[in-house]
């Protein structure tokens, strides 16, 4: 065995950072919302209410100048727990991500129409679960429309 072996973890490139844990949904959160979100975030939960889903190029066709501005603003959305997304599967290539709305997205819409959240009848595991439905397509080419 050669004994001036480069060990394992010196050939290891950086560790990327794990994302930030989502904050959580409590009123400073909400509070915090309030004054971070733009009428355009504001509009854009409207939409997903309305329309369930949306992937990450009807939302730049719909309201971002470019992929990168759209790509930067969904990411702090995600974190921030206003937008849930995924990627469904496919055997070949990959889908772009879905969005839809999440819990703290759904409150601030029901406390922007004066409403208690549960007026709303949202429902976090049925729009998560948009991923698995087997209208997932149908919706999307609605919505793309």
């Amino acid at each position: 065995m050669n004994s001036h072996a480069v060990p394992q973890r010196a050939l290891r490139g950086h560790r990327p950072q794990r994302p930030l844990p989502r904050m959580r949904n409590t009123a400073e959160h909400h509070a915090w919302l309030t004054r971070h979100l733009t009428p355009r975030d504001r509009w854009l939960v409207r939409m997903l209410f309305e329309h369930k889903v949306f992937t990450t190029h009807q939302i730049i066709d719909l309201c971002f100048p470019s992929r990168r501005a759209a790509n930067l603003r969904l990411a702090n959305l995600h974190q921030w727990g206003v937008l849930h997304r995924f990627q469904p599967h496919r055997d070949n290539g990959s889908h772009p991500m879905h969005y839809v709305l999440d819990t703290a997205g759904a409150t601030l819409l029901a406390h922007e129409h004066g409403l208690e959240p549960s007026a709303l009848h949202y429902n976090r595991d049925r729009e998560i679960g948009r991923a698995y439905s087997l209208q997932l397509a149908h919706t999307i080419g609605c919505n793309s429309l």
